[in-house]
């Protein structure tokens, strides 16, 4: 899996190529944290991905 990430400001653009499973969801948490930091919990919550991603 490669993640893409490009920052301009206030507006983030993540980009993820490759198969997205349990084996590489953690290296994808640790992307969007790096980018995102607490924003991208608030969406995982709604989404329902917090349910199924360990995200500390």
């Amino acid at each position: 899996m490669t993640v893409v990430k490009e920052v301009n400001g206030e507006v983030a653009n993540v980009k993820v190529e490759g198969r997205l499973d349990t084996t590489t969801a953690p290296q994808l948490d640790k992307e969007l944290a790096e980018v995102m930091g607490e924003a991208i919990m608030e969406i995982f919550e709604v989404t329902g991905f917090a349910d199924i991603l360990t995200i500390e």
